[in-house]
C-alpha cells in the first residue's frame, strides 16, 4: 500500500573523508545514524521488492527525513515454442 513502512530497509551512508554507517529501519521503518560528522551525506535505501532509492542530506539537519521507496517491477518472461 502507498505510503506504508519498510520494516528491514538497509540504510548505507557515505560521508566526508570516506567516512560510513549502516543501519536498518526498525519495525516502525523508522532508522538512526547517530554521530555522523558534519557535511554532505549519501543515503541509499534498499529493501527486497523495492527499488533503491539514493538521497543527499547535508548534516547538521533538524527533523527527520522520510524516504519513500518504489515497489520493483515485476519481470515476466514466456516463452513460445512451435
Amino acid at each position: 500500500p502507498t505510503g506504508a513502512v519498510v520494516a528491514g530497509a538497509r540504510v548505507d551512508a557515505a560521508g566526508p573523508a570516506g567516512a560510513t554507517a549502516t543501519v536498518v529501519s526498525a519495525a516502525d521503518g523508522v532508522f538512526t545514524l547517530a554521530g555522523l560528522a558534519p557535511g554532505a551525506w549519501r543515503l541509499t535505501v534498499s529493501a527486497p521488492g523495492f527499488t533503491d532509492r539514493v538521497v543527499s542530506v547535508t548534516l547538521p539537519r533538524d527533523g527527520g527525513l522520510d524516504v519513500g521507496l518504489t515497489p520493483a517491477g515485476i519481470a515476466e518472461t514466456v516463452t513460445v515454442s512451435v
